[in-house]
């Protein structure tokens, strides 16, 4: 019984640990999303700026 209850702490511990890395995979695209369309508004504001000049 001791054995079990071991292993399913573990199990808790490893469930929670993968919720807490998914969580953290979504910011990661979020922010690597927001990255991107920054750098397209950063791309698209150079290309106005160069026509302007």
């Amino acid at each position: 019984m001791v054995i079990y209850c071991s292993f399913l702490q573990l199990s808790t511990v490893n469930c929670q640990l993968s919720t807490i890395n998914c969580q953290l995979s979504t910011v990661n695209y979020q922010l690597s999303t927001i990255n991107c369309q920054l750098s397209t508004i950063n791309c698209q504001l150079s290309t106005v700026n160069c026509q302007l000049t």
